[in-house]
């Protein structure tokens, strides 16, 4: 079961957590964070809960997650990449498509010498195949961009050839069509290098949602999450796995009062009194339910 609690940034939203996890102390409970928020965390559980231990209640990362799940059910395979390693790989596959302009380049401008150019500039042929990123791609602001923006990209379940259909359906704007299409050329010469040799963050995350049912630790825990100012689709992917094995989960979210309707409650009734509905409405599967409350 899934419950769901949103309530408007006005509102005491911690206070509200840590006195519902109070209530069902001593059952092992797990308040799942952002992995930059562990320590304020911990700082609000204390302070809230007026205590100076934590027994029951352990505050985890989403990394941290990741490693207990892959502890007790076995790591994915291939050799694992993180955000710096990502990097490296990024930078390499930038000087490779820097050495391949150049000879490109090279090749185009001696082409047109020996007259076998079409009445173009040699300058024209040389800006007629070059990376719209081309005075950039070798800097390291420009690379941790791409960074960025892969994990995005992955978080959000979209491909290489997806990236590529939307710049051909953006071709009247061509700007914009030709970034899309460098982004898609570097996305797959990435995909490409770690393809059974690498596993990065979010394919890893992916392997391990696959596994979560099976950590006796998920089975006997109730879950919080919180923190967390959207959920994507493979961070949902991990509720969806936890929340089909742990004895409950539960998702607090900054949100209006019709924050239920938009994530799929039916009918005014069911926002007002915080019925549930099929958890197949929100997520597929089960006949598990969600429910929402409103945080006042």
């Amino acid at each position: 079961m899934i419950n769901v609690y949103y309530g408007g940034s006005d509102r005491d939203k911690d206070r509200f957590m840590f006195d519902m996890i109070m209530k069902r102390l001593p059952a092992d409970t797990i308040l799942l964070v952002p992995d930059q928020f562990t320590l304020q965390a911990e700082r609000n559980a204390f302070e809230y809960m007026k205590s100076d231990t934590l027994l029951e209640l352990e505050i985890m990362s989403r990394s941290g997650f990741a490693r207990r799940v892959a502890a007790q059910t076995g790591e994915p395979g291939g050799v694992a990449v993180n955000k710096y390693g990502r990097y490296m790989l990024l930078t390499d596959i930038m000087l490779k498509m820097e050495k391949e302009k150049d000879e490109g380049s090279a090749e185009r401008a001696l082409a047109h010498a020996d007259g076998a150019g079409d009445g173009a500039s040699g300058a024209d042929l040389i800006h007629e195949n070059e990376s719209i990123f081309a005075s950039v791609r070798n800097k390291r602001s420009f690379i941790t961009m791409l960074n960025d923006q892969i994990s995005e990209l992955k978080q959000y379940n979209i491909t290489p050839q997806e990236l590529r259909e939307m710049a051909g359906e953006l071709a009247e704007d061509e700007i914009l069509s030709s970034k899309l299409n460098d982004i898609y050329d570097i996305y797959e010469r990435y995909e490409s290098a770690v393809s059974g040799r690498f596993t990065d963050t979010e394919d890893h995350q992916q392997a391990i949602n696959q596994k979560i049912g099976d950590a006796p630790f998920v089975k006997r825990s109730i879950f919080w999450i919180d923190g967390f100012d959207y959920l994507t689709p493979r961070l949902m992917a991990m509720v969806e796995a936890a929340a089909a094995a742990a004895v409950e989960v539960n998702v607090v979210l900054t949100g209006e009062a019709d924050a239920a309707d938009k994530m799929g409650a039916r009918t005014a009734s069911d926002r007002a009194d915080a019925e549930h509905i099929d958890m197949a409405d929100v997520i597929s599967g089960g006949d598990r339910v969600i429910h929402f409350g409103n945080i006042t």
